[in-house]
């Protein structure tokens, strides 16, 4: 706020007091004090009228008698000074640089660059001391007051039952473990059941009308339905002991079915003959239903049975694989919820694995046959070529590649191979199901080389053999390609070689084991 007559002047360049124009620049070090009369302590102090001389202001030529000497005005507004500071006669501090306001000042003198010590650390603040959690470091907890109930049982919380972590056993959860082995239980029997009805089926609305009728014959329904008849005995005589263990226990927790599956356990072995008939079973029902219409005719009239509900021949083809593959899931449900201390407990275990072991089998068994089966239909396929069903063969995969008589060739001719598990067969495509033999590698005494790229030959690898006039360069579509065929085949060519080593190893012991000492 501005008022005539007196100005406040700051540390910067400003007007002169009482000449009018405007003032020279400040030196340096007398910034402090006002023009015209003593050096100030501050920077806003500004003599009064009879300290300057009674010279007139700049502005407007008004004189400074207007404004008390008292009064002094400020940066911040009007605010007059204590009376004590009002007078303008005493006069102001001059500022010296090298001496200090203290009393002490000439004592506390700064420490030099070279004695300042610059290895000190800031010392760490105190940390509590480490308390290890024990139980007496715990607080105590509050008294709580016996339960009647306990007491009225006669029972303490000491003695009440207890589970394999050691905690007490909860009523609720407990009685929902055995609601849920009981419906476990349920499941088993009652699917076995329904089980044997579709067996029942099969055997009376498919089988008996197309033997009786001399619409196939035996060779034609064994393909079909290969020992099924065989199979519902050993499922009758399952569902038979179930239902005498589950009559004969009145609590349902306490049923116990683990040494039933374990009896029967060798008896689902049966199985494997069905399951490695599946594939040629589903084909020849198709094959029947295309070229033999009497079959087609009488297989539609069976589909009418309400027997079937609805269900064709297939569906009841596939209902044995899927019952044996699911008595594995079926026994882990019923273990999940059986209590360790429970007499059933050892017996499930021991099913379970016998189970696990039989439907292994089955599967391999399945596998094999397959394989197999599509060596048979490989045999019909390709021309020239001698017989491909040998003991331990197996199909492995098929695939187009490139083929190349030799390194300088030019061009590739196309060749689709096939790969067994101890030989690569080598056929030039005739027809979407035709192929003609060109060359087989045996893996025997095979060696997979990868070649480096030529001009005219890229991701190619050669599979070199005893006989040198014959020379197999292939190659895949791409990189990548080419190295998943070389990885696959250095695979079939490591693990053939490992196994013929093996059975040359087995029968060197078993000759030694019967030559006389």
């Amino acid at each position: 706020m501005y008022s005539p007559g007196t100005e406040v002047r700051g540390r910067g360049r400003g007007r002169g007091a009482g000449t009018g124009n405007r003032g020279a620049p400040i030196p340096r070090g007398k910034r402090g004090a006002p023009r015209g009369g003593p050096p100030g302590r501050h920077s806003s102090y500004i003599p009064s009228s009879s300290a300057r001389g009674g010279a007139p202001n700049g502005r407007g030529g008004r004189d400074d008698s207007a404004t008390p000497a008292g009064d002094i005005i400020s940066s911040t507004g009007n605010r007059p000074l204590p009376p004590s500071r009002a007078s303008t006669n005493i006069p102001a501090r001059p500022y010296s640089p090298n001496k200090s306001n203290g009393a002490n000042a000439a004592q506390r003198t700064l420490p030099k660059f070279g004695e300042t010590n610059n290895t000190d650390e800031p010392t760490p603040p105190p940390r509590s001391p480490h308390v290890s959690p024990r139980i007496s470091n715990l607080p105590k907890l509050p008294f709580r007051a016996p339960d009647p109930n306990q007491q009225a049982n006669g029972t303490s919380p000491a003695e009440a039952p207890k589970e394999g972590g050691g905690s007490p056993v909860d009523p609720e959860k407990q009685k929902r473990r055995a609601e849920l082995r009981h419906k476990c239980l349920e499941e088993i029997y009652q699917t076995e059941k329904d089980y044997i009805d579709d067996l029942e089926t099969l055997i009376n609305v498919f089988i008996f009308p197309l033997r009786a009728m001399a619409i196939l014959d035996d060779k034609s329904l064994y393909n079909v339905f290969s020992n099924v008849e065989v199979l519902i005995n050993c499922n009758k005589e399952m569902l038979t002991q179930l239902e005498g263990t589950i009559q004969t226990t009145n609590v349902g927790d306490d049923v116990t079915i683990g040494s039933v599956f374990t009896a029967l356990a060798d008896y689902f072995k049966m199985y494997k003959v069905f399951c490695a008939n599946q594939q040629t079973s589903l084909t020849t029902v198709e094959f029947l239903i295309k070229k033999h219409p009497q079959f087609k005719k009488k297989l539609d009239v069976c589909h009418t049975d309400a027997r079937c509900r609805g269900l064709f021949l297939q569906s009841f083809l596939i209902k044995p694989i899927q019952r044996v593959c699911k008595y594995p899931l079926l026994l882990r449900e019923l273990i999940r919820y059986t209590p360790e201390d429970h007499p059933d407990w050892d017996p499930l275990q021991s099913a379970f694995s016998k189970i696990n072991s039989v439907v292994a089998d089955i599967n391999e068994a399945q596998r094999q046959a397959e394989g197999l089966q599509r060596i048979l239909d490989l045999q019909k396929m390709i021309d020239n070529v001698e017989s491909l069903v040998a003991p331990g063969r197996n199909y492995v995969k098929e695939g187009e590649m490139s083929f190349y008589k030799s390194q300088k060739s030019k061009t590739a001719e196309k060749r689709h191979v096939f790969f067994f598990t101890d030989l690569i067969l080598l056929t030039n495509r005739k027809g979407e199901k035709k192929f003609d033999h060109k060359l087989s590698v045996d893996l025997d005494s095979c060696k997979l080389v990868v070649l480096a790229d030529s001009s005219h030959i890229k991701n190619a690898f050669e599979l070199q053999t005893p006989n040198k006039s014959k020379k197999c360069i292939l190659s895949g579509g791409s990189a990548d390609e080419s190295n998943q065929w070389i990885k696959e085949i250095r695979g079939l060519i490591k693990s053939y070689q490992k196994k013929k080593l093996r059975e040359m190893g087995e029968a060197k012991k078993k000759a030694q084991g019967t030559m006389p000492a």
